[in-house]
Parts: C-alpha cells; structure tokens; sequence
C-alpha cells in the first residue's frame, strides 16, 4: 500500500479540527489508515481528531498482539491473526473502536474545558486482497475501481436519517439546519455501533478517506474524476484541497489516499 494525506484548517477557523493517520505496519502484514473530524467547542475538536487518530492504531497493535487475551474490562481481545474469519476481524474492529470511544469519553470527564466532544471516524484497514472499512459520523471511505467511484459508507447524521425514512428530499438536507447533526460518533454518551465493512480489493484501486470539508463541497462525481488523475497519492490529495480551496469550501478538509 502507498498512502499519504493532507489536512487544511478552514478558512474561517481558529485551529484545524480534522486529524489523520497512516500506519504502514500494523502488524500481520496489515496496514491502517484513519481520518477524524473532531467536534466540540474551540478546543475541544481538535483534541478529539488528533485523540483518535493516535489512539486506535495503538489499540489494534495490541489486539494483534498474541500475549493481549484480556484487557481491563474483561473483553475478549482476540488476534486479527491470518487465520481468522471475516465476522472475527470485524468483531475485533468494533470492540477496539468502541474502546476508544469510552477512553475518549473518559478524557472529556476529566477536563471540563473539553466537555461534550467528540469525533467522527473514517478507518481503512488493509491486508492483501482484503480491506476492511469502519466508520461513525459523516467522514467518507470511498473505492476508487475502473474509474467507477464506490461509496463505502453512508453519514450517520440525522439529515441522512430522515432521507432514508422517506421524510426528507435528498435535495432538501443540503440547506438543513440539523444537517450537521451527527447520530453516532465516538464519544457519545453510549458506547457507539460502528458501520464494519469488509471487501474486496486488487491491484490499481484507489481508496479516499476523507472528512466531510472535503466531499461536501466537491461532490462524487468531481471526486470521480480528480481520483482517477495519473499520479502518485501526494499528488492527488493535494488537489483535491486545492479544488475545495477554488470552491470556497469554508471546513476543515481532510483527505487520505491509499494506492492498492
């Protein structure tokens, strides 16, 4: 895997609240890549992202470790070992996620300045011909195959909610004014259920891992187009900042490419 990424801070913000990470070797052959768009209050954002960054790919290096059965809860931490099946690596993937979540709750407890944050979650886990995908909030993963571009996530937010009930025209949620509103994200009050996709991947696709600064304003079909682009993962995550500049994007945007 070649990975890179790039974050911008907001043209109207004080500190970039979006964080990512690339850990070449995870452990077992495997690789990760994590996005994070931190929310609450003017510091409390920032210390969200930049918290769960660091402290998921720690958590998964343990759960890969043969001598990590237990750990203080009392929760099985079995290997992600090459043996195991699909329903076991994403069981492993939730239980670390959710871990993070409590330690990021726990974290905001203890500082009141930072009360009430939280963080979405983009995760790309690759190993072979497999990726596993987990996310919360609205950060993307999205596959890049044949220049056809795959969503692999869908927003947890309450405007992706009522679109999908029928109650609100796709159309309308863009000028929502709860469209910002997330219905799961890692430091919520209880422990979230995070989306875990496994799939299939070859050589040549592409996968984006991004924060919603960066696929709001530019949208699939110019993410399409821009990922297709020759060039290495540097490249490319830099243009398509560049794009969000020249659209006036006003968040934090994020973007990790991972080249299969």
């Amino acid at each position: 895997m070649h990975a890179c990424g790039v974050s911008r801070k907001g043209p109207f913000h004080v500190k970039n609240q979006d964080a990512w990470s690339v850990t070449q070797a995870l452990g077992q052959g495997m690789a990760l890549c994590v996005v994070s768009d931190g929310v609450g209050g003017r510091a409390g954002g920032e210390v969200a992202a930049n918290f769960v960054v660091k402290a998921l790919p720690a958590m998964l290096r343990r759960g890969l470790q043969e001598d990590a059965c237990h750990n203080q809860d009392g929760e099985s931490a079995a290997m992600f070992a090459g043996s195991l099946g699909p329903h076991a690596c994403a069981d492993l993937v939730a239980q670390c996620v959710r871990r993070v979540s409590r330690q990021l709750r726990m974290h905001a407890l203890r500082q009141p300045s930072l009360a009430g944050m939280s963080a979405t979650l983009a995760m790309l886990l690759l190993r072979g011909d497999e990726a596993l995908v987990a996310h919360l909030g609205d950060s993307r993963v999205y596959q890049l195959r044949d220049e056809s571009l795959i969503p692999l996530t869908d927003d947890h937010t309450l405007t992706a909610s009522l679109v999908s009930m029928g109650d609100l025209r796709s159309s309308q949620a863009f000028r929502h004014p709860a469209r910002h509103q997330l219905m799961r994200c890692l430091g919520m009050l209880r422990d979230p259920l995070p989306d875990v996709t496994m799939v299939h991947c070859r050589p040549g696709d592409r996968f984006l891992l991004c924060t919603d600064g960066v696929s709001k304003p530019l949208g699939d079909d110019t993410l399409r187009l821009l990922l297709a682009r020759d060039g290495m993962p540097e490249t490319l995550a830099h243009g398509l900042l560049d794009e969000v500049t020249r659209r006036r994007g006003r968040d934090d945007a994020t973007a990790v490419l991972a080249f299969v």
